[in-house]
């Protein structure tokens, strides 16, 4: 009986008001829950679309910058041929002299014939450097060494492996040249 008396008892005490604010009170922890998981939900949703607008958003304009003919596509090949005369220039410098095969394992044939292509393509600034940057490399091309061995041993491959040196400085001018009107051209 004593557990029916303590019930009673802590029954007493409650009245209908503290039940209905309890009801309230609960009511409303949950709508206020449904309706934070509701809002939640609708801000991933538009995260997640604006998310795919900004991706289709990026891929238009990396297509419209890579495609042939457009400002970015020339410099990154203006760029890529640049680079190539000066790696060409270097080892020529410090690595040299070069036989013929050995010039053309420095891809040289490559970059006149890149150069000429560009100059025939690219911004009219740009036009004359490229032009010179191509008959550097050719005249460079056209100073291997004869002797296959590592030491230059007659007067012809002397006089060779200096006019060499001296093709690979004006190759160098020529790219300066060339890297100048780029930056003048695109302002990079």
């Amino acid at each position: 009986m004593r557990t029916t008396e303590t019930m009673n008892t802590a029954l007493t005490g409650v009245t209908a008001g503290d039940w209905l604010a309890a009801g309230v009170g609960t009511l409303f922890g949950i709508v206020a829950t449904v309706v934070a998981v509701m809002i939640a939900r609708w801000q991933r949703r538009t995260q997640v679309s604006d998310r795919v607008q900004d991706r289709a958003e990026r891929q238009a304009e990396d297509q419209r910058l890579t495609r042939p003919g457009s400002p970015q596509f020339q410099y990154l090949e203006i760029s890529e041929v640049l680079r190539l005369a000066q790696r060409v220039e270097w080892r020529v410098r410090n690595e040299g002299p070069f036989t013929e095969s050995g010039l053309e394992e420095l891809h040289l044939t490559k970059l006149v014939m890149d150069a000429e292509q560009l100059a025939a393509r690219c911004p009219e600034r740009l036009r004359e450097p490229l032009e010179l940057l191509a008959v550097s490399a050719t005249q460079l091309r056209q100073t291997a060494v004869r002797s296959s061995s590592a030491a230059v041993t007659t007067r012809d491959d002397f006089r060779s492996a200096i006019e060499q040196d001296r093709a690979a400085h004006e190759l160098a001018a020529a790219t300066r040249i060339s890297w100048s009107a780029m930056k003048e051209e695109w302002g990079s």
